[in-house]
């Protein structure tokens, strides 16, 4: 068991540093070695190949590993696993530019989160950004806003610095659509120093790359 937690741990840094087909190998190669499909293992693995499938595009393969997520966590009444895979399903979604399908999930997840009074921060900021995100895209720019301001207030809360910094870069966009570029350029700098903070160097090219257009 130690020598796959090691091995989740090293197709985690493959994907975090972009390495996808690599890391996509490795997280089969782990699940395949895992008999029991309701162990903590599996559904980390699980979890995993997902976010490797969206980074790879691959959106079907996406959806049917998260909803086979979600199928698991509702068998075990497994109330933090079916939060968490309702919003990487979303996030799919999103990124494959369903932006209504996308906020149908989103929503679901905060309908969740709150008949279950799940009170976390992190969850709470993360739901708020998403929501943002897809009216930003969906060019609905003061609700987007409004979201935003509520993704940043619940990860400041958190305390976590990639919740904020995702808050922040969320702004940033937001007020690049609108043509505000002192607000644009002051989000995306609080956005990297939070990035830099949580050490997150994809996140932190990201944001250069924001900066410089």
């Amino acid at each position: 068991m130690r020598l796959l937690k090691e091995e989740f741990t090293q197709a985690f840094e493959l994907f975090d540093k972009g390495y996808l087909v690599e890391a996509e190998v490795l997280y089969r190669e782990c699940l395949s070695k895992i008999s029991d499909t309701n162990s903590d293992e599996y559904l980390q693995g699980l979890h995993g190949l997902g976010y490797v499938k969206v980074a790879l595009h691959r959106f079907d393969e996406a959806r049917s590993h998260y909803n086979e997520l979600i199928k698991i966590a509702l068998s075990n009444e497994d109330k933090v696993n079916h939060c968490i895979a309702i919003h990487q399903l979303g996030m799919v979604e999103r990124m494959a530019e369903k932006f209504d399908e996308a906020l149908k999930l989103f929503q679901s997840e905060a309908d969740f989160l709150e008949k279950y009074k799940i009170e976390s921060a992190l969850n709470w900021s993360a739901n708020f950004y998403e929501r943002g995100y897809v009216n930003l895209k969906m060019k609905n720019l003061k609700k987007a806003e409004q979201l935003m301001e509520e993704s940043l207030h619940y990860a400041k809360k958190s305390g976590d610095d990639i919740c904020i910094g995702c808050a922040y870069r969320g702004f940033g966009e937001i007020y690049q659509a609108k043509g505000n570029d002192v607000l644009e350029k002051q989000s995306f700098q609080n956005a990297k120093k939070a990035f830099e903070r949580a050490s997150d160097n994809l996140a932190i090219k990201e944001i250069d790359m924001l900066l410089r257009k």
